[in-house]
């Protein structure tokens, strides 16, 4: 399970059923309880640019994931 802290408010939800490298869910609270707004399991601009090693670490992830 995965615990996502949205306030105080805790709420559980069930891990994806393969593993991903890279998953981000945006909640809003409608009627006082949390609702998913956005799930994004793409992210168009990784920020790779923005280490000198991104490129080399997220090459090595996918090969540990998919090699």
């Amino acid at each position: 399970m995965v615990t996502i802290l949205p306030g105080r408010r805790r709420t559980r939800a069930r891990r994806l059923p393969a593993d991903v490298t890279y998953a981000r869910v945006d909640l809003v609270e409608v009627d006082g309880e949390p609702s998913v707004m956005e799930l994004e399991l793409v992210e168009p601009e990784l920020f790779l640019g923005h280490s000198p090693d991104a490129v080399d670490r997220f090459a090595d992830h996918l090969l540990e994931l998919h090699g």
